[in-house]
């Protein structure tokens, strides 16, 4: 019985040992090349996923880089991120009276008013009435 001891079990459990590494941890993911997802994103940032089912990897993940003012309707416009275009931020238009690109009323026809906001968005008023005189009327504004 004493040889026992000395010869077998170190043979016994370097068996175990060999045999334990055969199998594979429950869950795992065989090695794979990663499928990324399209963007995804949340209020806070943007990633892509692996699309192998159990592959929890993520990659180009990052915050939102809010781009410049544009138009989203006619009331309002809003900041959209340069990688994965999330809308960021919304507010409505500002509209600023564009005098250069106004036209006044003329004795023979109405005028035009132009207001621009700092999106690219415009609207055109009328800023005039002509007269049955020929005189232009303004109308007024409370």
């Amino acid at each position: 019985m004493n040889g026992f001891w000395k010869r077998k079990l170190p043979a016994f459990v370097l068996a175990f040992v060999l045999v334990a590494g055969l199998i594979p941890a429950a869950g795992a993911v065989e090695a794979h090349e990663h499928v990324w997802s399209d963007l995804k994103s949340n209020g806070v940032e943007h990633w892509r996923e692996c699309a192998v089912e159990g592959c929890d990897e993520k990659q180009d993940a990052g915050t939102h880089t809010p781009g410049e003012w544009g138009e989203v309707d006619s009331k309002l416009h809003g900041k959209k991120c340069t990688v994965c275009e999330y809308m960021t931020e919304t507010d409505d238009h500002k509209l600023t009276l564009i005098e250069g690109l106004s036209k006044p009323a003329s004795c023979y026809e109405a005028g035009v008013e132009v207001f621009t906001c700092i999106c690219g968005y415009y609207e055109e008023h009328p800023g005039g009435e002509v007269a049955s005189k020929g005189w232009a009327v303004r109308p007024l504004k409370w």
